[in-house]
């Protein structure tokens, strides 16, 4: 890269950027396609399932201490316990909600890149050229 000084001293770099001579199409049949828009290398689906068994799991604490510190009158008995379920079971409804916006919008876009390879290769009958 080549610096170049500019007027108050800054140095600037000049960047430059070029394209592929050709871009390659790929012959795809119908059944890998699908496979490859099936496939996920990322941990999206784990993810919200860990978060999900963990929101269900500390349920059964979470809703009777949250019940008793808004429907009962006066001081409630918070254990150390009580108070970690309740961290976890809110972290892990955050997590979960997250997670499943994310995994909802990666499926979409699978679809539409899918359906756009198969405009495209239907657009020439499946020639190549």
């Amino acid at each position: 890269m080549a610096e170049v000084r500019g007027a108050n001293g800054a140095v600037n770099y000049q960047i430059q950027t070029s394209q592929p001579e050709v871009i390659q199409r790929h012959d795809i049949s119908d059944e890998e396609l699908d496979m490859l828009c099936q496939s996920r290398s990322d941990m999206a689906l784990e993810i919200l399932l860990v978060a999900l068994g963990s929101a269900v799991g500390t349920l059964p604490v979470a809703i009777p201490t949250l019940y008793s510190a808004f429907a009962v009158k006066g001081p409630i008995n918070l254990t150390a316990g009580s108070l970690l379920q309740i961290l976890i079971f809110f972290g892990s409804l955050t997590c979960l909600a997250a997670t499943g916006v994310v995994y909802a919008r990666r499926a979409k876009s699978s679809v539409s890149l899918r359906d756009s390879i198969r405009r495209r290769t239907s657009g020439n009958d499946g020639d190549l050229a």
